[in-house]
C-alpha cells in the first residue's frame, strides 16, 4: 500500500513537471505590441560607439553586436521571402558601422555602460525620439555588468543586443517567456533566435512600405495592439543556429523558471519532489526495520 502511496506521488509530481514543460513548448496565442510610430525610410543606419577608455570594456560586445544586427537582417529577408504579403520587408535593412567619435546622420546610436543601478535588473535601455507619427532617431545603452555588478555573458550581450534592436525598429514586447521581445532578459545559454511574431510586429510598423517607397502617412494606419500572428503563420525561429535537444531544453527551462508563473510553478514541483523524497526516506528506514527485526526472530 505504502508503494502505491509512493508510486501515486511520483507520477503526480512528473505530472507537474510535464505541465511546466508543456507551458515552455506550448503558447495558446503569441502575440506581440507594436509602438504606433515608425522609420520614414527604409535603411536604417546603425552607429555602435565603443567605450574603449573604460576599463570594463570588453571589445568581444562590438562583434556580438555586429552579429545581432545581421540576425534581424537575416530573419527579416527570410520572412519576406516566405510570406509574399510581407515581400516588402526586403526593403527593410539595418546598416552598421562602427566609430568611437562623435558621428551624425545615423539613425539609431549603440552605446555602452558599465551597469544600470536602477534595481530593477535592467540590461539595456532604448529611448526614441518621435514627430509627427515618425521615429526621427533612437539611442540604445546597453550594460556590460548586471545590477550586481557581474559581466554578461556573450549569450545575454547578444540577447539583450536583439532585444534593444527590435525596440528600435518598433517593437515593444512579446507575450511568450521564449521570445526575444519578451519583457524579461534571462540567464541564456544560448541566444534566442529571432521568431516570424518578431518579423511580423516589424512589417506591421513598416506597414507603409506595402504601398510605396515614399513615406506617407495615409498609409500608415492605426493597428491595435496586441498583434496576434495571423493563421497563416506559425510561430516559429528564424534562421536558428543548430543547437542539440539538451541545450534547447535547459534553455528553454531557464527562461520559463524567471517569469513568475514559472517560479510559482518551480516552487510547486520542488515541493512535492521534496515530498517524494521525505516519503521515499520513512519508507526505506520502515523497510530496514522491517527487514532486522525479521532477522532478530529468527
Amino acid at each position: 500500500m505504502a508503494l502505491r502511496k509512493l508510486v501515486a506521488l511520483c507520477l503526480l509530481s512528473l505530472a507537474f513537471a510535464a505541465c511546466a514543460v508543456g507551458e515552455i513548448e506550448a503558447q495558446a496565442e503569441y502575440s506581440i505590441d507594436i509602438r504606433d510610430e515608425t522609420w520614414d525610410h527604409s535603411t536604417i543606419r546603425v552607429l555602435l560607439i565603443p567605450q574603449e577608455d573604460e576599463p570594463w570594456w570588453d571589445t568581444a560586445a562590438i562583434n556580438l553586436t555586429f552579429q545581432a544586427v545581421e540576425m534581424w537582417n537575416n530573419a527579416l529577408a527570410t520572412f519576406a521571402s516566405t510570406y509574399q504579403d510581407s515581400a516588402y520587408l526586403s526593403n527593410i535593412r539595418l546598416n552598421s558601422t562602427e566609430s568611437a567619435g562623435a558621428a551624425r546622420n545615423f539613425d539609431v546610436y549603440i552605446s555602452w555602460r558599465e551597469q544600470f543601478t536602477d534595481n530593477a535588473g535592467t540590461v539595456g535601455r532604448t529611448q526614441l525620439t518621435t514627430l509627427s507619427g515618425a521615429i526621427e532617431s533612437c539611442n540604445i545603452t546597453l550594460a556590460a555588468k548586471d545590477s550586481f555588478g557581474i559581466p554578461l555573458t556573450d549569450a545575454v550581450n547578444q540577447g539583450v543586443a536583439i532585444h534593444e534592436i527590435g525596440h528600435a525598429l518598433g517593437l515593444l514586447h512579446a507575450n511568450y517567456s521564449d521570445d526575444v521581445m519578451f519583457n524579461q532578459a534571462s540567464l541564456d545559454i544560448s541566444v534566442r533566435p529571432i521568431s516570424t511574431l518578431d518579423a511580423y510586429g516589424v512589417a506591421q510598423v513598416f506597414r507603409w512600405r506595402s504601398f510605396s517607397s515614399q513615406f506617407n502617412p495615409s498609409n500608415q494606419k492605426p493597428e491595435s495592439n496586441p498583434l496576434s500572428l495571423p493563421s497563416d503563420i506559425g510561430y516559429e525561429y528564424l534562421n536558428p543556429p543548430q543547437q542539440d535537444t539538451l541545450g534547447r531544453i535547459v534553455s528553454s527551462l531557464l527562461r520559463y523558471v524567471q517569469t513568475p508563473e514559472g517560479l510559482v510553478m518551480s516552487i510547486v514541483v520542488f515541493i512535492i519532489l521534496f515530498g517524494v523524497v521525505i516519503i521515499a526516506s520513512a519508507l526505506y528506514g520502515f523497510a530496514r526495520q522491517h527487514k532486522d527485526k525479521s532477522r532478530s526472530h529468527k
